[in-house]
């Protein structure tokens, strides 16, 4: 494990590692609910944004992926998710706009 995202509410962790996967957990019961797979490489940052409706991740070859609602999927899955190559390096953190109501 390289990296981890507690969710706005504290209820799910996301931990990002250097096997490429993306692990959501629940963190009541400390087990495993979703595996992520879609990176090439290691995941070093990972960000919830403030409603819980997407979970955005980097990875060491400059891969950011988006994922929609990773915390309600119950198995593992790809193709819900948007991975763009839009950097030359790694990218090692990452963060949302804060929501201005």
């Amino acid at each position: 494990m390289l990296v981890v995202a507690y969710s706005p509410t504290g209820g799910i962790l996301a931990s990002g590692s250097a096997d490429t996967t993306i692990r959501i957990w629940d963190t009541c019961t400390s087990t495993p609910k979703t595996t992520l797979t879609a990176h090439k490489s290691q995941i070093l940052a990972l960000a919830w944004d403030a409603e819980m409706k997407f979970l955005i991740s980097a990875d060491k070859d400059g891969g950011i992926g988006v994922w929609r609602d990773p915390h309600k999927k119950t198995t593992e899955f790809k193709g819900d998710n948007i991975i763009t190559k839009g950097h030359k390096l790694a990218v090692t953190a990452l963060d949302w706009q804060p929501v201005h109501r």
